[in-house]
């Protein structure tokens, strides 16, 4: 197997948001040689599609890897090599005995997975799964009711924290969080956090003649924030149309 960890200057695993490179491992078990080392730098102001084209440039270079190792596993950065297939690990391990966990982890997935493709059924029940976590099938998103009301700041400003959210119930996705608020909210500007902007995102953003601007949150933040508003020209007594509905003809 291998495994990008990300160290620093002293070979320590850090995290992502700090000065390193990635230095790639091939083995299993106890047994692991070092087989390159690959530049990974983003500076403090960087752009967002700097950092994807950072990112995605990082991947390539992994080559068959598809598992990376660091000390933190959570913001914008993860939420990316996660969308590009990379899988991320956070350990407080020393680098070398936290090497052969995150294979063992990897292994274990895998073989669940395989184990969900031969029993459907069994998956959909919840009886797939390690260490006794089920896995539940979400049902289709519509234009409900938001399952989690925006917080409400008056005037028409709203903010929702789809990154607490998400971190607070497993369960949940960014389509069942933010679709039904996106359609069924009368507001006129919403400030979404995110570790990062949903691939289907924009385009909802569009059908509903909405405009999305996005930014990068300052350090020590992670994540970006995307502000939503009400076009000129739509017609605000739309602003509860399904979500099927462009919003404004």
């Amino acid at each position: 197997m291998k495994i990008a960890a990300y160290v620093n200057d002293d070979g320590e695993l850090t995290s992502l948001y700090k000065k390193g490179r990635f230095r790639l491992y091939e083995g299993e078990a106890k047994s692991w040689r070092t087989i390159g080392d690959i530049p990974f730098e983003m500076s403090a102001d960087a752009s967002l599609p700097d950092v994807r084209e950072t990112i995605e440039t990082a991947v390539t270079s992994f080559g068959e890897c598809k598992v990376i190792l660091s000390s933190e596993a959570r913001g914008f950065f993860y939420s990316y090599f996660a969308e590009l297939g990379v899988a991320s690990w956070k350990s407080g391990e020393a680098l070398l005995d936290a090497l052969p966990t995150v294979e063992e982890g990897e292994r274990a997935k895998a073989e669940a997975a395989a184990n969900c493709a031969s029993a459907h059924e069994g998956c959909n029940t919840g009886g797939c799964g390690s260490k006794g976590k089920k896995l539940v099938q979400l049902q289709p998103v519509t234009a409900a009711e938001p399952l989690i009301p925006a917080e409400d700041l008056g005037d028409g400003h709203f903010r929702f924290d789809l990154a607490a959210e998400l971190s607070k119930n497993p369960l949940l996705n960014s389509r069942q969080a933010l679709i039904p608020i996106l359609s069924q909210t009368p507001f006129e500007t919403l400030e979404i956090i995110c570790d990062h902007v949903p691939r289907w995102f924009m385009q909802r953003v569009a059908e509903l003649d909405l405009d999305a601007a996005i930014v990068t949150l300052e350090p020590p933040a992670h994540g970006v924030k995307a502000t939503v508003t009400r076009r000129p020209d739509c017609d605000t007594s739309r602003r509860r149309a399904p979500a099927s509905l462009s919003g404004c003809a």
